[in-house]
This record gives C-alpha cells, sequence and structure tokens, in this order.
C-alpha cells in the first residue's frame, strides 16, 4: 500500500532558529498593519502575530508579547522592539 500524503502531513513546520531569524520581519509587518488601521480581530488571525506569539511562548523572557508589541507601535514607540533580541543579550553586537 502506498502512502498518500495528507494535506496536514505536508505543511511544513518552521523550526525555533527558524522563527527568531524572521522575527524583524514579523516585527515589521505587524507595525504596518497596526499602522494601516487593522482591527485587532484581524491581527490576531495574521501570521505574523501568530509567529510572534509563538516565539513569546517559547522564550517569554526573550520576547515580547504581538500584543505588547501591537500596543507600542500603535503609541509611536520602535526603537527598542525593533532591535534584534540578541543585542539585548550581547550588547556589543549592537556596536
Amino acid at each position: 500500500m502506498v502512502h498518500q500524503p495528507t494535506q496536514a502531513s505536508s505543511i511544513m513546520v518552521a523550526t525555533k532558529p527558524e522563527f527568531e531569524a524572521a522575527y524583524l520581519g514579523y516585527c515589521a509587518r505587524l507595525k504596518a498593519l497596526t499602522q494601516s488601521g487593522s482591527a485587532l480581530a484581524d491581527l490576531k488571525r495574521a501570521p505574523c502575530w501568530l509567529n510572534l506569539q509563538r516565539l513569546h511562548r517559547l522564550m517569554p523572557s526573550f520576547y515580547e508579547s504581538p500584543m505588547a508589541l501591537h500596543i507600542r507601535f500603535r503609541k509611536g514607540g520602535e526603537a527598542d522592539v525593533i532591535a534584534d533580541p540578541l543585542t539585548r543579550l550581547y550588547p556589543w553586537l549592537a556596536a
């Protein structure tokens, strides 16, 4: 009997390093959606929100929740949020 892949088994699952590498992109997309006036219910279904939420669940002391980022973007603050999270642990990397 030949195994036919189902839809669930053919979905690619991103690994933790892939999520971490894409962090800045997720933040930029969330910022763009927030500034365009997207409703919070729509934002919570966006892939960038879901991926930021996964990162926050993996390492809550390292990554902020997407809700906290959304609130900062709505208020106009971004400089300390969009920084590479590695510079929080290793400040000399920012120099």
